[in-house]
């Protein structure tokens, strides 16, 4: 009888791994530091028709490139480091590696998640085209609102974006909020207790773990290259990712390839990739995920609609995070947010972070009138149009229709506390 158990049990974990067989992906190592990602910063500009003029911009937008957001992932992996020099163990390889961390600590030592130069360079870019795009927006007699998440680096998003369009148009009014009163709109996963209890139950995390089992079967050879088998594990290697893709956000000239294979820096990306696309999108284990931004979303579509009536500013601005843009995204069904499957593995060809939330990621909702007066929306994500009606191709949409349609996708209640 017992035989008979352990044979089954075998054969249910031999189902399991062969029902997991990861899709190796083969994106480029810049692609793979994930939303570690720096911005864009060549963009293919929009045409717009002739007859349409611009009559009102929505925008929510992440925080520029910062330090790391904490010392622990440098700290694990400079005392694992540490631990293999003292057993003689630490390789060439690792000895540059430790080398790269300590810098790390050393340039953000109290200046954790901070706003750094290149996410400041990165707003001001936003801002520059979006005045070239659309200058009549701004200068006198036109105003502009702005609310940030209550983090100094959106905070200070938000000062250097609009600090940008006051060089450019110095008599457009400016006004703006920040502070914990914005968290329904920018930090909403942090406002929903069923969220923040699903973010923590097994649903979420088998799957990963699954994913992981699969794709770090054995000890990884990137940490076996650094600090000798004995002490190579898989945790390792996720911290020596979580390290080595952070650094272009501070524009720390780094060659993942140095510790990595290509395959290797893809699997390890795919788990983070997965981790969010489970933590703050739709998915087949729950909709809540994506749901929470239900109260961001009204409020895009009443500023919207309060603009066009004349009563509320036609510049509407919203500074917060990677996480408050993967629910709204994938909320809204756009293009390369939305994926169902029951196929985990497979997240990482058709879900990506690097191109939904790099570093200053943003949506913008822009409104056009005709000469007729027929108001027409355009969606751009990151500054490049995306077809904002599932099953349709067109990028201008009368906005009546995109509104009844966004009203469609939301749930009728979501409730925080």
């Amino acid at each position: 009888m017992l035989r008979t158990a352990v044979f089954i049990i075998s054969f249910i974990q031999a189902i399991v791994v062969m029902a997991v067989q990861p899709q190796v992906t083969n994106y480029s190592y810049d692609d793979c530091a994930g939303s570690a990602k720096p911005y864009a910063t060549r963009f293919k500009r929009p045409a717009v028709p002739d007859s349409l003029k611009v009559v009102m911009i929505n925008h929510v937008g992440r925080h520029g490139a910062r330090y790391p957001s904490s010392p622990d992932n440098c700290e694990a992996l400079a005392s694992a480091l540490q631990k293999a020099a003292e057993a003689g163990t630490l390789t060439a390889s690792g000895r540059r590696l430790l080398q790269l961390t300590d810098y790390i600590t050393e340039q953000s030592a109290g200046r954790w998640g901070r706003l750094d130069s290149l996410g400041v360079a990165e707003q001001q870019g936003i801002a520059a085209r979006m005045y070239v795009k659309y200058p009549t927006m701004f200068g006198k007699d036109k105003h502009v609102v702005a609310i940030s998440s209550y983090k100094p680096r959106c905070v200070l998003s938000m000062y250097e974006f609009l600090h940008e369009l006051a060089l450019l148009a110095p008599s457009t009014g400016m006004s703006t909020a920040s502070g914990p009163e914005n968290n329904k709109l920018l930090r909403f996963f942090d406002e929903n207790s069923g969220y923040r209890s699903l973010r923590d139950s097994e649903a979420l995390k088998t799957p990963l773990k699954n994913v992981r089992d699969a794709l770090l079967r054995d000890k990884p050879a990137c940490a076996v290259a650094v600090v000798g088998q004995e002490l190579a594990d898989r945790d390792l290697a996720v911290r020596m990712y979580n390290v080595v893709s952070g650094a272009a956000a501070m524009e720390i000239d780094v060659n993942p390839a140095d510790w990595f294979t290509k395959e290797e820096y893809n699997s390890l990306w795919s788990l983070r990739n997965l981790k969010q696309y489970l933590d703050y999108s739709y998915s087949t284990v729950s909709s809540l995920p994506a749901e929470i931004a239900s109260p961001l979303l009204r409020d895009i579509i009443s500023t919207t609609d309060k603009a066009l009536d004349g009563d509320g500013p036609a510049v509407v601005l919203r500074f917060g995070h990677a996480e408050t843009l993967m629910p709204l995204l994938s909320l809204m069904h756009l293009p390369g947010a939305y994926y169902i499957s029951d196929d985990f593995a497979s997240v990482g060809r058709h879900w990506h972070d690097f191109e939904l939330v790099p570093m200053a990621a943003n949506l913008q909702l822009i409104i056009f009138e005709s000469p007729s007066g027929v108001r027409y929306a355009r969606v751009d994500i990151n500054e490049q149009p995306v077809a904002p009606i599932v099953g349709s191709d067109d990028i201008y949409v009368e906005w009546t229709r995109l509104r009844d349609y966004l009203c469609q996708l939301m749930p009728r209640e979501i409730v925080f506390r």
